[in-house]
């Protein structure tokens, strides 16, 4: 890390900078604090230098026993390999567009099975850092590896209501999880049926002898006792229409009036922390000497609109 972090200090630098891109080509960028994957990506930036690193370090006039070495780009390797599956997802629910909750429970269980798959692997150097990948995962996302608790229920609610996703994830979850969170999902669609009104308006009421009977004896259709079973039959019927359907499209939604309002109520947006970070360093733009009397409110009105692309 120390040899790394002597080519991340030469291209900070103006004239080791330009040396740097005359070499490669491009730049290297360093890790940073507040980026959670800087460290991931700029060691796979480093990665690919590996036929050229002996010739940039000459350029740089660094000593060889700064160097990397052929060990060294081992390591580093597979510190990358052990590293992507959880430096891509964070990637990917990081994303400003297209990202539901309905993903992270998929996503947990995906992410926990690829980590333990390279902790099984032979590995020379990083085998540690894998198992410790995959005992924090474990830890700190029980809940939702146990679907112990409400939140975790509505994101197994959330996967199933995604058409993209619906069932499939259930492959990488434990076969005794199965039935009960096809009833949760059951039961979150059943909650959003709307049984018939027991009010009916005069024009529409039927006076035959035989309705009368039935009225009589309690025996109207919207009595309760017999439209549970029927909600639940329906509502299973139309789960089942809908897991068979072999769209992906958030179109098909519209086929399937009460899943979609499931999607709608639980597939909310995730929050994701880059937009603000973002907005950040549009502030450091703005603040400029000479925008200094600005209000706070013309001052935030300046950063929002300067986000949005406006041109001033």
């Amino acid at each position: 890390m120390s040899k790394c972090s002597e080519l991340w200090h030469c291209a900070s630098r103006p004239k080791s900078a330009e040396v740097i891109h005359e070499v490669l080509g491009h730049t290297l960028s360093g890790p940073g604090v507040t980026r959670w994957n800087s460290l991931f990506d700029s060691l796979n930036q480093v990665s690919g230098i590996r036929n050229k690193c002996s010739h940039l370090c000459r350029a740089l006039k660094i000593k060889t026993q700064q160097c990397l070495s052929d060990g060294d780009f081992d390591y580093i390797d597979e510190y990358i390999e052990c590293s992507k599956p959880l430096a891509m997802l964070l990637d990917l629910l990081q994303g400003e567009q297209h990202v539901y909750f309905g993903d992270v429970i998929p996503s947990l269980f995906s992410l926990r099975r690829k980590l333990r798959t390279l902790v099984e692997k032979d590995q020379q150097y990083c085998g540690p850092l894998a198992q410790n990948y995959l005992n924090s995962v474990e830890t700190r996302f029980k809940e939702f590896f146990e679907f112990s608790t409400p939140i975790a229920q509505t994101g197994a609610v959330a996967a199933f209501a995604h058409p993209s996703i619906k069932k499939r994830w259930l492959k990488h979850v434990t076969n005794g999880y199965h039935d009960g969170l096809l009833r949760m999902f059951t039961a979150a669609v059943v909650e959003e049926m709307t049984v018939p009104s027991s009010e009916t308006s005069a024009s529409t009421v039927d006076e035959s002898p035989r309705a009368s009977i039935l009225k009589f004896c309690d025996l109207d259709d919207n009595d309760p006792v017999s439209s549970g079973p029927d909600l639940k039959t329906s509502a299973q019927q139309q789960i089942l229409n809908y897991f068979m359907d072999n769209s992906k499209d958030l179109t098909l939604l519209d086929k399937f009036a009460t899943i979609k309002t499931v999607f709608l109520k639980t597939n909310v947006i995730l929050p994701s922390s880059a937009p603000v970070e973002r907005l950040f360093s549009f502030a450091t733009m703005t603040n400029a000497p000479k925008s200094n009397r600005l209000s706070d409110k013309n001052f935030e009105s300046r950063v929002i609109l300067k986000a949005n692309g406006f041109k001033f």
